[in-house]
């Protein structure tokens, strides 16, 4: 084993809070050297199997990988050392894998594609995380972005975007602060998206159950019709703008938006009117109730309450009372 200096940018720059001795065996580091020299950074999948055929017979721990991050800053490509991180992560057998290291500069590709059963934590300020991930992130740091995850992912922190693409299969839940989350490549479907803390852009151009206890600014944009938006927090202006599907207000937002063209679009009177409908409205609020203490909790609702069976139950109800849709 031989030690690994720090190397920052001058000085003034604290070392990092854990205040373990790191080192790093040396041909992690001579593995780490060539993957910077050598990464394709046009290429996400390029640059994880890259990881993968340098890392090959390296054992390695989370201790190590932590000090190549912090010793290599400065590298032209260090944004993209976060693949090679992820390499070694998922090989290792450490179920959870909390990363708190203090960075100068962002990384991207942290738990990418990490396999299910695993939990990643991020405590620290990081880039793009999540590409492909099956098991569970949990971010209580900052990051740009949670990018496609196909596991559920779980914010305390702030992070920019939560991008949800078509494979998503885990839900996702916020309890702090999201700019946005949405698609920006085709209609996601399959998610439960749950928010106890404060988005700005709730759902954007999607197909799947999105539910607010917190606060959205904006909630159920451009909704597909296959979609099932439920407000029981604070919403703001133009409520389900151009939503196609399922739009519940069982409290009222500032407003709706001027074109709804929604299969369902009920204010909270119009859904009292409907005594079947408000009892299910309100017995689902109460089951995820529990959940803003515990996001175990708010995840066992969401298996049994998919997409799929609240539109179902959502049209026989309503068809139930006498009404199209």
């Amino acid at each position: 084993m031989s030690q690994l200096a720090y190397k920052f940018k001058g000085a003034g720059h604290e070392e990092p809070e854990r205040k373990r001795k790191y080192t790093s065996d040396i041909r992690l580091q001579e593995a780490f050297s060539k993957y910077l020299d050598n990464v394709i950074v046009d290429g996400v999948g390029e640059r994880y199997i890259l990881a993968l055929k340098l890392t090959r017979n390296i054992k390695a721990s989370v201790e190590e990988v932590d000090a190549l991050l912090v010793g290599y800053q400065g590298h032209r490509n260090f944004e993209q050392a976060g693949f090679f991180a992820s390499a070694i992560f998922n090989s290792i057998p450490d179920k959870k894998i909390v990363f708190d290291v203090k960075l100068e500069e962002l990384v991207d590709g942290l738990c990418y594609e990490l396999p299910k059963g695993k939990t990643f934590v991020n405590k620290a300020n990081v880039g793009t995380i999540g590409f492909h991930s099956e098991g569970m992130i949990i971010n209580e740091g900052e990051a740009s972005e949670i990018a496609l995850p196909k596991g559920p992912s779980i914010n305390y922190g702030t992070i920019d975007f939560i991008e949800v693409g078509p494979d998503v299969k885990g839900p996702a839940i916020n309890y702090g602060n999201v700019s946005r989350i949405g698609s920006t490549t085709e209609p996601f479907s399959n998610a439960s998206l749950l928010n106890y803390g404060r988005i700005e852009l709730f759902g954007d151009d999607y197909s799947s159950l999105i539910i607010n206890m917190g606060t959205a600014e904006h909630m159920a944009k451009g909704a597909q019709k296959s979609s099932v938006a439920i407000n029981y927090g604070k919403t703001g202006e133009n409520f389900g703008s151009g939503a196609h599907g399922i739009v519940l207000a069982a409290k009222n937002p500032d407003s709706f938006g001027a074109k709804v063209n929604a299969r369902l679009a009920w204010t909270q009177e119009d859904i009292n009117e409907v005594k079947p409908l408000k009892k299910y409205l309100e017995e689902l609020r109460e089951k995820l109730e529990p959940g803003r203490k515990d996001h175990n909790q708010a995840l066992a609702v969401l298996e049994k309450y998919t997409c799929t069976n609240v539109r179902k139950d959502i049209e026989k109800i309503v068809r139930g009372a006498g009404y199209e849709i």
